[in-house]
């Protein structure tokens, strides 16, 4: 008779508030043990099958926790609790696409329910959905504002949308109301690193172990902090430490991988030996397996990192994946599989900005451009800053021939130049330009580009450079900071356009570093997807630049190679020492190569408007 019961009675149910207590005070197996007498007699009640899933979670059993949680949302799909603690579930578990579906149906259902706010924002940003992360912080925010962990949300998601000095106010405001919290320490040190001071950042990690604090994030933080300050071989020993002490922490192995391929310090056959070992030692371990098929993927190992995402991708599905996918096979110039893996995913995916972008990308390499085009202007709709987005969208127009292309990218308006005046503490430029290359050639202390970025052939600085403690960079960035804002102030404001209507009187930068080029270096077509507005300040040239044959010169508008399109760069632009040249950060640029003894070295940047 009580086979289907779902409600409980009155001594039921303080049983299984009785129960509850037992797990808070950390008895997983003396909690399931009551939960399961209250299930002999009402075996679908919701309340009791959503204790015993907790239990399973607490215990580490996370599949059979998924399960349960699965039993109890059978009885009460509109539980909000159950809701948000599956979905909770579900991203640790790394199935955040799922997460996210359950977490924003708890919300929808009790808008104020704090937990699956914050929640759904970390989901969010698994996936790559930075906006929806942001907003998801934001709404966490507004219910909690004066809660330290909301505030951690709100800094968090600030930071990965490039607001570094949003998510510094966030980090102060919880300080001022916990002082003693490591965490916040830990967290404002890395965004001081990322606006450009590692010491300050150093301090702050002193602060966090002072109190106590002593987690893989904060040794990983540090050892970021030393390799900023050219301490590679510091930074590498204490990357090493921590994946010794914390082997399943997936940035430790990430950071050793980078050092060793930037800076020459692994196996010279394999720099990316220890991460395939740790991955292999922790078949369990899908983020850090995830990990490393992308760090194959980056360096163009494509047959090893496709083995290792159809493994991945058996256990779990979601759009990082399918791209990575993707990604593998065109490496191997499988196209029309690559577009058939698309294909099946987009049914479940395509509604989410960054997969229909992957998807747009595939398009055009398959001759595509009116689809493409469609997937590209779905992404910016949902995303109207994504610059990669537009990006795609400009190819797709100009394949078409649709005039749109020239409204976006107005080469002859949009890629501004000027020479930088020299600050006042200086004679001419000249004397500017030799003290400031003798200071960024000490910088430059790597022996590869880094895995990730478009750089071929040459070195870049690390960490942010305008933010450093250094006298002749902060010149240089006020000097160019002041260029920038009267070549912006000649564009007009247009309320339709991507880039003239966010155009501000003034800027704020998200990221500034310096690149040199060897003979026969340059920087594929490229991007800048942390900007709205990027650049090009040349320090360094070597002879050649200055003839006619357009080597070494910046090319506007050429798709990367890639793409297969076979269309040629609409501007070309010859360097000068001293000039910046300006564009939006969507528009598609690149190195023209060059054979030369002599270097080629920039300091660039990305902007957005303040």
């Amino acid at each position: 008779m009580n086979q289907g019961r779902l409600t409980l009675t009155p001594a039921e149910a303080a049983t299984l508030q009785q129960a509850f207590q037992m797990l808070q005070r950390g008895d997983a197996d003396g909690t399931a043990r009551t939960v399961r007498r209250v299930l002999q007699a009402a075996p679908n009640s919701p309340d009791a099958l959503h204790l015993l899933a907790l239990c399973h979670r607490n215990a580490g059993d996370l599949q059979q926790a998924k399960d349960t949680f699965e039993r109890a949302l059978q009885a009460a799909p509109q539980h909000p609790d159950l809701l948000s603690n599956f979905g909770a579930l579900l991203h640790r578990m790394g199935r955040s696409n799922e997460a996210v579906a359950r977490l924003r149906k708890a919300v929808s259902i009790e808008p104020k329910r704090l937990e699956a706010w914050l929640n759904l924002s970390l989901a969010l940003h698994a996936i790559e959905d930075k906006p929806g992360a942001l907003a998801a912080a934001q709404h966490a925010h507004a219910l909690a504002p004066d809660q330290p962990r909301t505030l951690h949300m709100l800094a968090t998601a600030l930071r990965e949308s490039g607001d570094l000095e949003g998510a510094e106010d966030a980090l102060r405001k919880a300080l001022a109301i916990e002082p003693n919290n490591g965490w916040t320490w830990t967290a404002l040190g890395i965004v001081r690193r990322l606006i450009g001071d590692p010491t300050d950042s150093l301090e702050c990690y002193a602060k966090a172990r002072a109190l106590g604090y002593d987690t893989p994030e904060l040794a990983d933080a540090e050892a970021s902090a030393q390799l900023d300050l050219g301490r590679f071989e510091e930074a590498l020993a204490a990357a090493r430490k921590l994946t010794q002490v914390a082997p399943d922490y997936v940035a430790g192995h990430v950071l050793v991988a980078h050092i060793q391929w930037e800076y020459g310090a692994g196996d010279i056959n394999d720099p990316l030996g220890e991460l395939h070992t740790a991955a292999a030692a922790q078949p369990h371990n899908i983020p850090l397996r995830v990990a490393l098929a992308n760090a194959l993927l980056e360096a163009e190992r494509s047959e090893e990192a496709l083995a290792l995402v159809l493994e991945l991708r058996q256990l779990q599905d979601d759009p990082p994946l399918a791209t990575a996918h993707t990604m593998a096979l065109m490496q191997m110039n499988r196209h029309e599989e690559a577009t058939e893996v698309l294909e099946r995913a987009a049914p479940r995916m395509a509604h989410i900005p960054g997969f229909s972008i992957a998807f747009a990308r595939q398009l055009i390499r398959m001759k595509r451009p009116d689809q493409a085009a469609r997937f590209a202007e779905f992404a910016t709709r949902r995303e109207p800053h994504n610059q990669e987005a537009w990006a795609i969208l400009s190819i797709a127009w100009r394949i078409l021939e649709d005039p749109r292309e020239h409204w976006l990218c107005a080469y002859d308006r949009f890629v501004m130049t000027r020479d930088v005046d020299p600050p006042t503490n200086f004679a001419d430029q000249a004397s500017f330009i030799a003290v400031l290359r003798e200071r960024l050639i000490s910088m430059h202390t790597a022996q590869h580009a880094p895995l990730n970025q478009s750089l071929r052939g040459g070195t870049q600085t690390s960490g942010s450079l305008f933010g450093r403690r250094d006298p002749i960079l902060r010149a240089a960035r006020d000097a160019i900071r002041v260029s920038i804002e009267q070549l912006i102030a000649a564009l007009p404001y247009d309320e339709q356009h991507p880039f003239l209507s966010r155009r501000r009187s003034s800027i704020r930068f998200t990221g500034s570093w310096s690149v040199r080029l060897r003979s026969a270096g340059r920087h594929v077509s490229h991007y800048h997807p942390q900007g709205w507005l990027s650049s090009a300040f040349y320090i360094e040239l070597p002879p050649s630049v200055a003839g006619d044959s357009h080597s070494g010169w910046i090319q506007f508008g050429e798709p990367p190679q890639i793409y297969e399109t076979g269309l040629t760069p609409r501007r070309v632009e010859q360097p000068k020492v001293g000039r910046l040249v300006l564009f939006p950060s969507y528009m598609w640029h690149g190195t023209m190569p060059f054979n030369d003894d002599a270097h080629r070295m920039t300091i660039a940047f990305d902007a957005t408007p303040a």
